[in-house]
């Protein structure tokens, strides 16, 4: 979307995928910043730095991925099957035997107890 900020896309893309309204867990000091002058962003828990191979509909190229750690009280997900295949809310282990990215595995060793 045109002028919007990663927190922002971040919350959007939750909520269009999932249905799930949530809210960014920031653990950045407060600065009580809240204009449309200046305004703190939420920190992004972690940044990742990766590339992507060519395909049949594009090129090779890098991507910077912000991953935020987010909360919800919402337990009930709506997939939206124009968005997403499958949604579900999975325990660490479902997730550390999955077909995914390394980056995925090790954010989910860090943070799932």
């Amino acid at each position: 979307m045109p002028n919007e900020l990663p927190d922002e896309g971040a919350l959007r893309e939750v909520f269009e995928e999932t249905g799930i309204e949530a809210k960014i867990i920031d653990s950045s000091p407060d600065l009580e910043l809240f204009g449309d002058q200046e305004r703190k962003l939420p920190a992004p828990f972690f940044m990742l730095h990766e590339l992507i191979p060519a395909n049949n509909k594009d090129v090779e190229h890098m991507h910077v991925d912000f991953v935020y750690l987010m909360e919800s009280d919402e337990s009930d997900v709506t997939i939206q099957l124009e968005e997403v295949s499958a949604v579900r809310w999975m325990k660490k282990e479902e997730i550390l035997a999955c077909d995914t990215f390394d980056s995925v595995k090790n954010i989910c060793t860090q943070i799932l107890v």
